[in-house]
């Protein structure tokens, strides 16, 4: 078997999707040396993303960069050139295909929150997503929350829908010594002795406005023991957290690093007495999955697929309730007996999400595709 993985999507910093696609193949290059994979990426740069492959995986350069083209022509033409048997794609597929594909879709957040996207984006995708979805061979999605909402919106039947979901790092992800990962942090960031982590966005559907209205409650009652420190981009639309910060007066509590490299994102976790993830929509929640496996004490968003990746290992609170979200944060900061269970609960929570699974069951998926083209 063939397959072409369209990658178009890394090297742009798009977060979680980004970390699904990257892990997926370095898992399955571990998992199959037998069938051959096209990788198809934006520029020749994209490779060293992904590290060493096996042999049997090879890069392609998609022209052109622009997705409005390379989707529907550039993509067909690199598949007639060199013909697959089954392609792999995210969120759409090409109008056109000469082979087969999985469609992989991360969310639907493109309906959840459609003011996130520019407006020729949010028209693509209402009429590409779907048009995708009669076509595609199966549809692969992160959760089972997801799943149910894909059913529920488009009338799929669930027999064509796989949750694959994704798995974490566990040679990177694990708990450590709390004083050594500040240590460390402290030779390349300007941050608190003692401080709660949140990694995120300005994006709406990240809440990062409630959980800073929830430090000022906190900071008005004198409970506010530990700074803030954000990861993640420090920008949107025109918007910064600089000036969502200052309208707050919270620049003394509250600490941007924008960006930091996926190595040193374990040593936030370890260094941080908890975190935080507010998110009101997600297709599965990465970050939650990653505290958890550092056994960072965690409060959770009680939306979409987050108590899925949680279950009882998190303080979960409705996070369009920023009195309950103020409330849970100064619970976990202040209680003990708790930060010590989901310590101990949280690696055995995250350890059910594997990327050898992620990577098996994709396969698995594939196989499907190709045999029943065979069957018809």
């Amino acid at each position: 078997m063939r397959v072409g993985i369209d990658l178009t999507y890394i090297g742009k910093g798009h977060g979680g999707g980004e970390t699904y696609l990257v892990n997926l193949v370095r898992y399955l290059s571990r998992l199959d040396q037998h069938n051959s994979y096209d990788l198809y990426i934006s520029c020749a740069e994209d490779q060293a993303i992904l590290g060493p492959l096996a042999p049997n995986y090879r890069f392609y350069v998609l022209r052109p960069a622009n997705s409005w083209v390379r989707i529907p022509i550039g993509l067909p033409m690199q598949m007639l050139r060199n013909p697959v048997d089954v392609l792999h794609a995210i969120h759409v597929g090409p109008p056109w295909s000469p082979n087969p594909y999985a469609l992989m879709w991360y969310d639907l957040s493109y309906l959840a929150y459609p003011a996130s996207l520019p407006l020729l984006m949010r028209i693509r995708l209402k009429y590409m997503i779907p048009f995708s979805a009669r076509r595609a061979g199966k549809i692969l999605t992160l959760s089972y929350a997801m799943k149910r909402e894909i059913v529920a919106t488009y009338g799929l039947p669930e027999s064509r829908i796989l949750v694959t979901q994704p798995g974490v790092d566990f040679s990177l992800f694990h708990p450590m010594d709390p004083a050594a990962a500040r240590a460390e942090l402290s030779q390349r960031y300007r941050l608190p002795q003692r401080f709660m982590l949140c990694v995120g966005s300005l994006e709406p559907r990240k809440n990062i406005y409630r959980l800073l209205d929830a430090l000022v409650m906190l900071k008005s009652k004198g409970r506010l023991d530990i700074s803030l420190v954000m990861v993640g981009r420090a920008k949107y639309r025109g918007v910064t957290f600089l000036d969502e910060i200052k309208v707050r007066h919270l620049e003394d509590q509250v600490v941007l690093t924008n960006f930091v490299p996926t190595a040193d994102l374990p040593l936030f976790y370890n260094a941080a007495e908890l975190a935080v993830y507010p998110s009101l929509y997600e297709g599965f929640g990465l970050p939650a999955a990653e505290a958890l496996a550092c056994g960072t004490p965690l409060v959770a968003s009680a939306a979409s697929a987050i108590p899925e990746v949680v279950a009882d290992s998190a303080l979960l609170v409705n996070a369009l309730d920023t009195a309950e979200i103020a409330a849970a944060l100064d619970r976990l900061m202040h209680d003990r007996e708790l930060q010590s269970r989901y310590r101990q609960s949280g690696p055995v929570q995250a350890a059910r999400f594997s990327w050898e699974e992620t990577a098996r069951l994709t396969l698995s998926a594939w196989k499907e595709i190709v045999q029943q083209r065979h069957v018809s």
